[in-house]
Order: structure tokens, then C-alpha cells, then sequence
């Protein structure tokens, strides 16, 4: 018999999600500012998410390695299999929604804040809140449904949680590096309009 809380836990994850799914549309209708910040907005995406493109297929290659290692080594390794790949899944997902707003958030909230100081903050906050609804409920998500089906053997949701860390941690690395090298590059390009 299916639990109070794992359906609750269910229906939640979803309306998180729903939830952020309507941010973001809010978000998005937020007037983007003049043709130049435009401009240079679709810039900044098209990089941060090639970017992730890039980061995304490498990590691809030691996902099927260590899919390959945990169906050969563990016992019951399918299913665990079948959850890290899952979780995995879920966690690019979450990234790449999490890219995707915040670089469109970061011009309207700069447009707005020429205005208007609060709906900036309104509009950068409402950007940090679909990245953190979309982690957490692709998260609760996932365990819900592996808890369903495992609910025999918990320990086999534990190969979700490996997935998603995984991911998350190769991109908070490569992520690291991207911004240094973005900062850097913004840095040499005020200097060189500056003639330092």
C-alpha cells in the first residue's frame, strides 16, 4: 500500500515544478531593455549554454563508464544502474533549466533595475527560486518514484543520489573554470575599452 507521505512527497515534487515552470514564463515576459543589452544578453546565453553543451557530452562519457562499472560489479546492478542513470538525467535537466534562466533573468533584471530597484531583485530572486524549485523537485521526484518501486530494498535509491551528485559535481567544477575564465575575459575587455 502506497503511504500518505510517499504521494504527498509526490504531489509536492510536481507542484514544485509547475511552480517553476510559471516563474520562469513570468520571468521571460519581463521586458529584456534596450536592442544592446539584447544584444549582448544572447551573447552571454549562447555561450554559457554551448558552454554546458560541451560539459554536458563529456560528462556523458564517464556516465556510461560508471553505468558500465556499477551493472558489472554490484549485486542487483541493473536496477541501480537504471536509478544513477536517472539521476544522472534529472540532474542535467536541472542545470540546464537553471542556465537557461538565469541568463535570461540577468538583462530584465537589469533593465528593471534602471527603474525600479525592487523588481529587480524581485525578478533575480524569482530566477534563484526556479533553479532551487527545479533541483529539489526533480530530487523529491526521483526518490519518490525509485522509493515506490524499491521500497523492498531502499539502498537502491542511493544510485539516484550517486547520479545527480555526480553530475553536479562535474558541473560545479568545470562551472568554476567557465566563470573564472568569464570574469577574466570581462576584466582584459574593460581594460582594452579603457586603454589601461
Amino acid at each position: 500500500m502506497v503511504s500518505f507521505m510517499l504521494i504527498g512527497s509526490f504531489v509536492l515534487s510536481i507542484v514544485a515544478l509547475l511552480f517553476a515552470f510559471y516563474l520562469s514564463v513570468k520571468i521571460k515576459k519581463e521586458p529584456a531593455g534596450n536592442a544592446k543589452m539584447q544584444e549582448i544578453s544572447e551573447i552571454i546565453h549562447k555561450g554559457a549554454m554551448t558552454f554546458l553543451n560541451k560539459e554536458y557530452k563529456v560528462m556523458a562519457i564517464f556516465m556510461v563508464m560508471t553505468s558500465l562499472v556499477l551493472y558489472f560489479t554490484l549485486p542487483r546492478g541493473l536496477e541501480i544502474t537504471i536509478a544513477f542513470i536517472v539521476g544522472c538525467i534529472f540532474s542535467v535537466i536541472a542545470g540546464r533549466v537553471g542556465m537557461y534562466i538565469a541568463t535570461k533573468a540577468n538583462v530584465r533584471t537589469a533593465n528593471a533595475c534602471e527603474t525600479d530597484i525592487k523588481k529587480g531583485l524581485n525578478i533575480a530572486f524569482s530566477s534563484g527560486v526556479v533553479t532551487g524549485l527545479f533541483a529539489v523537485g526533480l530530487g523529491v521526484l526521483g526518490i519518490s518514484v525509485f522509493y515506490y518501486f524499491f521500497s523492498s530494498d531502499p539502498n537502491l535509491i542511493f544510485g539516484f543520489g550517486f547520479g545527480a551528485s555526480y553530475i553536479a559535481l562535474f558541473a560545479r567544477v568545470g562551472g568554476g573554470i567557465y566563470t573564472k575564465a568569464a570574469d577574466v575575459g570581462a576584466d582584459l575587455v574593460g581594460k582594452v575599452e579603457k586603454g589601461i
